[in-house]
């Protein structure tokens, strides 16, 4: 089994889907290892704490009420709802990336204009201005070594938006994409509700 390293993981969550979707919201991943302009978590008014994840998902939230008055009226971006993974290495390289995902962090997600323009389209939204959107919903998944996994197991008690997966279970996780992430959206906090995930094409 090859050692984990920042590089490969990345590597292994650029090969997962770049789209989905739940109960007609739209998820894209706006996070790969191959472009420095992509957007990035932070914490408001300490841009240097950010949160430059392995990996990132993200539904846009659009005023749409505008819309149904002025058919010619281009919606804003309101909120953005995050799905972010994580992998550790070390107990230590956990408890840091842990501390940026406590729920009590209000997080907001920081975009640029080169990125906004590339994804307007998927987004639906046509102002390209470097926006800071607050963050409304946030999950992670952390994707640990697997001697960690089982102290962590053993010793940690989660919180509600964490999620946790063995790096030697990283392919499999690709492969059953659509099981694990509708477990990691808002929708699947309404156990009475059907919760389908949609891999788009």
């Amino acid at each position: 089994m090859k050692a984990m390293t920042d590089a490969l993981a990345k590597e292994v969550f650029d090969q997962w889907p770049k789209s989905f979707s739940v109960a007609e919201k739209k998820w894209l991943r706006i996070r790969s290892r191959s472009d420095n302009t992509m957007p990035y978590l932070y914490i408001p008014g300490s841009r240097k704490q950010a949160a430059i994840s392995d990996g990132l998902y993200a539904h846009f939230g659009l005023d749409t009420k505008e819309r149904e008055r002025n058919p010619n009226h281009i919606p804003e971006i309101e909120f953005v709802d995050v799905i972010a993974i994580e992998a550790c290495s070390s107990f230590a390289n956990f408890c840091d990336k842990r501390s940026r995902y406590v729920a009590e962090n209000r997080l907001g997600l920081y975009c640029q204009e080169k990125w906004l323009k590339s994804k307007k389209t998927q987004i639906g939204n046509n102002d390209c201005a470097v926006q800071n959107i607050p963050v409304r919903f946030q999950s992670v998944m952390f994707v640990l070594k697997d001697d960690l996994l089982k102290d962590i197991l053993v010793h940690l008690h989660p919180w509600a938006n964490e999620f946790f997966l063995s790096w030697s279970k990283r392919k499999e996780a690709g492969e059953n994409f659509q099981a694990i992430f509708r477990r990691m959206v808002p929708e699947a906090h309404f156990v009475d509700q059907e919760c389908e995930l949609v891999i788009n094409a």
